[in-house]
Parts: C-alpha cells; sequence; structure tokens
C-alpha cells in the first residue's frame, strides 16, 4: 500500500499502502512520506533520528506533524489497515486449531462471534418476602428469652448475633 499526495486515478502498488483513491484529498509530501516509512514494517524498531532519515525530515517536522490532529487522524487510520490486514491470518491459525479439537481455541471462536461469554449477566428482578415478620418474631423472641434459651453475642466481625434453642413443640403441651 502506498500513501499518496492529493488525487489518484489508478492504483498505486509499490508502496506499502494501496489506495484506489486517498481518503486524504490534500496531503502534503512530508506527511505522506512520514506514514508511509511510519507504515514499513522493517521500519518499527527505528530511533525517530532514523525514522526522520529515511523519511527525509527534520524532527521538529516530525513532532509538529504528531502534535497536528489531521495528521494524526491519518495516521490511525493507517494503523487500524495495517492491523486489519495482519488479524485475518490470525484468525486463519485460531480457526485450524479450534477445529484440531483445542477448546481454548474454540472459546476463542465462540467469543469473537458472541455465542460464548466467561462472564454471566444476570438480570433478576427479585422479590423476596420474609418468612417470617418483625411483628411474628418478635414475641417469639420475648418468650424464648424468658424461658432462658436466648443467648446474644457479639462475633468477631463486631456484629450482634441471637442464638437461641427453639423449644420443643410437643414438651411444651406436656
Amino acid at each position: 500500500m502506498k500513501i499518496q499526495r492529493g488525487k489518484s486515478k489508478g492504483v498505486e502498488t509499490k508502496g506499502i499502502i494501496e489506495m484506489e483513491r486517498p481518503k486524504f484529498p490534500i496531503m502534503r509530501k512530508t506527511e505522506a512520506r512520514l506514514l508511509n516509512t511510519l507504515a514499513n514494517p522493517e521500519n518499527y524498531a527505528l530511533s525517530v533520528a532514523e525514522l526522520c532519515r529515511k523519511a527525509n525530515i527534520s524532527k521538529p517536522t516530525y513532532y509538529r506533524l504528531l502534535r497536528r490532529p489531521s495528521f494524526i487522524s491519518k495516521m490511525k487510520e493507517v494503523i487500524h489497515g495495517l492491523i486489519g490486514s495482519s488479524v485475518i491470518p490470525i484468525i486463519h491459525k485460531v480457526t485450524d486449531q479450534a477445529k484440531q479439537g483445542s477448546f481454548p481455541h474454540q472459546r476463542i471462536i465462540l467469543e469473537m462471534v458472541g455465542l460464548y461469554s466467561s462472564r454471566m449477566k444476570v438480570d433478576m428482578d427479585l422479590n423476596i418476602k420474609p418468612f417470617f415478620t418483625y411483628e411474628k418474631i418478635l414475641p417469639r423472641l420475648i418468650e424464648i428469652k424468658e424461658k432462658g434459651l436466648l443467648k446474644s453475642y457479639t462475633g468477631k466481625d463486631g456484629l450482634k448475633y441471637i442464638d437461641f434453642e427453639m423449644p420443643d413443640e410437643e414438651a411444651e403441651q406436656k
């Protein structure tokens, strides 16, 4: 693919970025040179000075372009295109592994198409009714306390708890 300056009628295939028509109608020569230099995989590990030499621009121009929002948006589109074209072979490799029975690769494919999620989203509308209401249990607790079967204590967490033994209904009736 090759980034070209101005408008183009044909397809340029000499460089790294191929475009039938540039998405950016007018691009300065320095912008096009820097984008092509940055897009070339051979230049990924180069220092700023080496990149500037390859793009035939000065360091101040390099930093000025990186501060320019229009250049940054152009650079993001170029990077997005490069990454997009690199993803396809990766997807093919993951798919091949999934077909051979690899569960992690199968899970990745299913997650990509939205058929599997490692996190479960639970959406519930709970209407919980207590088994005992305060009005029903309080008289019973008072009765149990009077019989000496109710004990209260403070737990390790600092909260107060009560512990009680329910009297046997049959024993009470006798």
